[in-house]
This record gives C-alpha cells, sequence and structure tokens, in this order.
C-alpha cells in the first residue's frame, strides 16, 4: 500500500514571531486586558464562529472566565429549522449523494424581529460584557468592541460530524443516523455561506480563534493572521 501524500495538517512557516494565546485562561485574560485597555465600560464581545466548532465548549469556557453580564447565542435567532429546512431544500434535494453549491447569505437564516429582540437586550443590559456567541455573530452585532473569529478545518469537521458532535447550519440534526447527510448539507450549504461570510469579516477579525483540538484552543491577532496569508 501507498504512503498517501494528503496532508490533513498543513502548516506554512512566517517570517516574523507571532504570539499565541494558548488554554482558556489565557485566552480570556488577554481579552479582557484589551477591554480594559480601550475604557469600554459595557463591552460587546462577538465570537463568530464556522459550522463545526463546538459552540458550547467556547461558550462554557468564556462564561467561566470572562463572566459575562449577559450571553446571546446566535442560533436562538434563527428561523424555526422547519422553515431553514425549506430554505436550503434547493440546494439539498433529495438525491443521497448530489446537491447544488448555495448561493444563500448568512443573513437569510436570521428571524429580523429575534436579532432586533437581541438588540434591545444588549442595550437595556446592566454593567459588564455582553458575548455574543455562534455563525453570524458579527451580523447580530455589526460593531462589537472585539471581534474574534473561530475558525474549523473541514478535515476536523467531518471527524466531527462521524461522531455526532456538530449539527448543520441552524439545525439541531447532530444525531441523523447517516452523518453522510450531515456532510453533504456541510458541503452544498454550510461551508458555501460561512466562506461568503468569513471573507467578508476576515479584515475585521481582532483575533482568530483555534478550537480544532478540543479543549487545547490557541488564539492570534487578526494582524497575524493576515500577514501571515500575505506571506
Amino acid at each position: 500500500m501507498h504512503d498517501s501524500k494528503f496532508n490533513s495538517h498543513p502548516s506554512i512557516e512566517v517570517s516574523q514571531p507571532v504570539t499565541v494565546y494558548s488554554g482558556w485562561e489565557t485566552i480570556a485574560s488577554q481579552l479582557l486586558h484589551d477591554l480594559r485597555a480601550a475604557g469600554h465600560n459595557r463591552p460587546v464581545v462577538a465570537i463568530d464562529c464556522y459550522p463545526g466548532v463546538l459552540e458550547e465548549e467556547i461558550t462554557s469556557a468564556l462564561v467561566q472566565n470572562i463572566r459575562p453580564s449577559l450571553v446571546i447565542q446566535t442560533r436562538e435567532l434563527m428561523w424555526p429549522e422547519s422553515l431553514i429546512e425549506k430554505l436550503v431544500y434547493p440546494d439539498v434535494t433529495d438525491d443521497r449523494i448530489f446537491g447544488f453549491l448555495s448561493r444563500l447569505t448568512i443573513d437569510a437564516f436570521f428571524n429580523p424581529e429575534k436579532m432586533e429582540q437581541a438588540l434591545e437586550q444588549i442595550k437595556t443590559a446592566g454593567d459588564g460584557i455582553t458575548l455574543v456567541l455562534g455563525t453570524g455573530a458579527a451580523l447580530v452585532y455589526p460593531n462589537p468592541a472585539l471581534l474574534v473569529y473561530a475558525d474549523m478545518a473541514r478535515w476536523e469537521i467531518q471527524l466531527r460530524m462521524r461522531k455526532h458532535l456538530v449539527d448543520n447550519l441552524g439545525l439541531a440534526n447532530r444525531d441523523t443516523p447517516d452523518w453522510g447527510l450531515l456532510y453533504k448539507q456541510g458541503f452544498f450549504v454550510d461551508w458555501r455561506v460561512s466562506d461568503r461570510w468569513k471573507r467578508k469579516l476576515i479584515t475585521r477579525w481582532d483575533y482568530l480563534l483555534d478550537t480544532n483540538q478540543r479543549e487545547h484552543p490557541k488564539m492570534v491577532t487578526g494582524n497575524a493572521l493576515r500577514e501571515g496569508l500575505r506571506q
């Protein structure tokens, strides 16, 4: 059997030193440091997530280490699952394998009325940090004090789908018996929608959060990430 040349963990060395914040305590401490330095009294921190990120882990860790006064989960602001299933059906189709590359954008998944209610919650919240977390966080709150993007490798997403650890965008369907259907909807819909959204946001990232290894998060500044991409 010949060796596969597929590299599931590619890397590129960059010329300048980069500070990497490792572990939830260190990451939370850096975010709090930035907020204090900027002098925000009632700051909003947006953690926008690529589908496949374990939002439960991030939420638990940041609630424990940042102690926000309000947490807004973006999935709770989306349309009901029945409407999202109708929304994506033309791209997913009934075919077991084939579909159509979606032209949907992230805003199509959100209920504007629920988004308005979330903004009102944020506006009337007391002192302390508000955490907006999930796919589309920067859509819900476009001008946060800090914008952190939690990215995810496709290879790891597939592994998590096999283990039924993640859902498709806007759905709670991780327990679908055939994990291949999760992958199919991810390929034709979720990743197309999220790639468009990521490209719009990348110039605004304050930090990139890597949670490909569970319980071993790493974070770098958006500037470091963009310079690495330039190189």
